[in-house]
């Protein structure tokens, strides 16, 4: 059964670059999964850093706590918990949608 989509309700100046923001971070989500399963925390944190600066500048707080969340966890090589938040992330990425505001 599909999950019900995530409506974000963004400024009209940005609806148009919030689908490739969108798309940009699942393929940093991607890379930084797979460094993760080869034990390199890096890139999830880099990850997770960025996306606490940008995501509520994108009309999507959620991002922006996830995103700082998962920074911490790498911080302290909280494994699993990464694991937990990237599929949170994920599940995120695909369901949200624009809405202009």
């Amino acid at each position: 059964m599909p999950r019900e989509p995530i409506l974000v309700r963004v400024d009209q100046a940005l609806a148009a670059v919030v689908p490739e923001y969108v798309e940009i971070t699942k393929r940093e989500l991607a890379a930084a999964c797979e460094a993760l399963a080869a034990g390199d925390v890096r890139p999830m944190r880099t990850l997770g850093h960025n996306l606490k600066g940008s995501g509520a500048s994108f009309g999507m707080e959620a991002l922006t706590r996830l995103g700082a969340t998962i920074e911490a966890c790498a911080t302290v090589l909280a494994v699993d918990e990464l694991r937990e938040h990237a599929e949170t992330l994920r599940d995120y990425l695909d369901r949200v949608a624009v809405v202009d505001g």
